[in-house]
């Protein structure tokens, strides 16, 4: 359903232009600008002043006005082109999201989580969108930062996942994505390649997925984890684990092997013995 509080309609040119709160939804989304225009010929709705992307995880009738609670997706985004009956969706950034699951009857709401990126690819019907970067994903609750060359966001599955990159794409700089200056002048090489952070210890490997709805966390492709507690580096092909509020981890390599090294506590010197004092009546 497309709608707007003014349109006007130009049947030669196959044009509808929309302004005063123009919105377009289905199922799963909404797509609402300042101004837009739909293009009959070609089925292509265009958004080109700020355009917001909001989706919902549960489906509604577009046509009934209803409460439809909080989405679980906004983005912000520069220009929108889309195309609702395949559902592709392209938007050129710089985009700026953020993800929260609403509150319900059983669960309070969860933490928000803030991305930035450079443009995204999708399909609303697949829910499936594709962020090119460089790309950053914060949880600020539990400490953690993300940062990718490209990113898949994957609704059905509720994954976040490292993408490959576009033929000829640069290795992405991480300068300038506010992390610490131990690491803001790493590049991402790699297939995809992906590091994540935590508070002071870092997690570097060729591809990620992480599980936003139980935080579990898989890491493949030289894996190199780092923690400043007893200066602990691990290297491996594999990483699992879940991305608590300590960050717990196991790293395993099928056939291979696991290579740690750390730095152990020194052990105190021990304080040196009391004097004996001598017998009485012996010299």
């Amino acid at each position: 359903m497309i709608h707007a509080s003014r349109a006007r309609w130009q049947p030669s040119r196959q044009l509808l232009e929309l302004d005063r709160h123009p919105e377009a939804l289905d199922v799963s989304n909404r797509i609402r600008s300042r101004r837009a225009r739909y293009l009959f010929d070609r089925e292509e709705l265009q958004l080109n002043r700020s355009p917001i992307l909001e989706h919902w995880s549960q489906p509604f009738d577009p046509f009934r006005l209803q409460n439809r609670g909080r989405p679980e997706f906004v983005l912000a985004v520069k220009e929108a082109h889309w195309f609702p009956r395949q559902g592709r969706l392209e938007a050129s950034g710089p985009l700026r999201g953020s993800r929260q699951e609403g509150a319900s009857a059983s669960k309070p709401a969860t933490p928000m989580q803030t991305l930035r990126a450079s443009a995204l690819q999708g399909n609303t019907r697949q829910q499936l969108f594709t962020l090119f970067g460089p790309v950053q994903v914060r949880d600020s609750s539990r400490g953690l930062t993300l940062l990718a060359r490209q990113l898949v966001i994957d609704g059905p599955s509720t994954t976040i996942r490292t993408a490959q990159p576009r033929p000829g794409q640069e290795p992405t700089s991480l300068m300038g994505t506010n992390v610490s200056a131990g690491v803001s002048h790493k590049r991402l090489n790699g297939s995809g390649g992906c590091l994540l952070l935590q508070r002071q210890d870092s997690l570097e490997a060729e591809a990620c997925q992480w599980n936003w709805r139980d935080q579990t966390l898989q890491a493949t492709g030289n894996v190199v984890l780092r923690r400043q507690e007893q200066q602990q580096e691990s290297r491996g092909f594999l990483l699992v684990g879940s991305l608590g509020e300590q960050g717990r981890f196991r790293l395993s390599a099928p056939g291979g092997r696991v290579i740690s090294r750390f730095q152990a506590p020194q052990a105190p010197t021990p304080s040196p013995p009391p004097p004996r004092r001598a017998r009485p009546g012996r010299p």
